[in-house]
C-alpha cells in the first residue's frame, strides 16, 4: 500500500493509511513495501474524550514498510506555527509502535477561562499525552515537550509492561509482525 503519485506535477509519497483527527478501528490488516509508513495520524487522532480513545489498532501485520508502525504525522510547513497535540490523548495500542520524527509539543494553556457556545465558562483546553503500559514508543531526531500552562506527559508502566521510549532503530522492540 501507500507510495509515490503525482498530484498537480509534484510527486508525494502517500501512507496506506491516513488517520486525521478521527478515531477508527484498524484490525486485521496485512500492510507491506509501503514507501512510508504503514499507517499514519494525526496528533489530535489520539483524543480520548468522550469515551473513546483515539484510533483502536490491534491484530495488524506490519513488513518491509518505510516505517512498521504507527507514524505519528506532525505537520511542519514554513510560516505556520508547528501542529501540536491540542485534546487530552492517549497512546494505548500495545501491538504496535508509536513512532515520532518530528518533535510531538503538548499545547498549555494560557490559564483563565473561555466561553463555550452555549454561553456558559469553561476553563481554556490544555493537550495531554497519557502512553499507557506496554506501549513502545520509538523516536528519531524527536522529543515530546510539555507547554507551560497545564499540559502534562504521563507515562507509567508496570514491572511486567513498561513504557519503552527508544529509538526508532532499536529492533529490539516493536510489534506488528516485526520490529523495524
Amino acid at each position: 500500500g501507500g507510495g509515490k503519485v503525482f498530484v498537480d506535477t509534484i510527486q508525494q509519497t502517500f501512507t496506506p493509511i491516513h488517520i486525521i483527527d478521527a478515531r477508527p478501528t484498524l484490525s486485521f490488516n496485512h500492510i507491506s513495501n509501503s514507501q512510508n509508513s504503514a499507517i499514519s495520524a494525526s496528533p489530535d487522532s489520539f483524543d480520548d474524550s468522550l469515551g473513546r480513545i483515539g484510533p483502536d489498532v490491534h491484530g495488524n501485520f506490519l513488513s518491509d514498510n518505510k516505517i512498521d508502525g504507527l507514524f505519528v504525522r506532525i505537520n511542519i510547513q514554513n510560516g505556520s506555527p508547528i501542529e501540536r497535540l491540542t485534546v487530552p490523548g492517549r497512546f494505548d495500542d500495545s501491538d504496535i509502535a508509536h513512532v515520532l520524527t518530528q518533535s510531538l509539543i503538548i499545547s498549555g494553556n494560557p490559564g483563565g477561562f473561555e466561553t463555550d457556545a452555549s454561553g456558559a465558562l469553561t476553563a481554556r483546553a490544555a493537550g495531554r499525552l497519557m502512553v499507557d503500559p506496554g506501549v513502545v514508543v520509538k523516536l528519531n531526531n524527536a522529543r515530546i515537550e510539555a507547554e507551560r500552562g497545564g499540559s502534562a506527559l504521563i507515562a507509567e508502566g508496570t514491572e511486567n509492561r513498561p513504557v519503552i521510549f527508544t529509538s526508532l532503530f532499536d529492533d529490539r522492540y516493536g510489534g506488528s509482525g516485526t520490529f523495524n
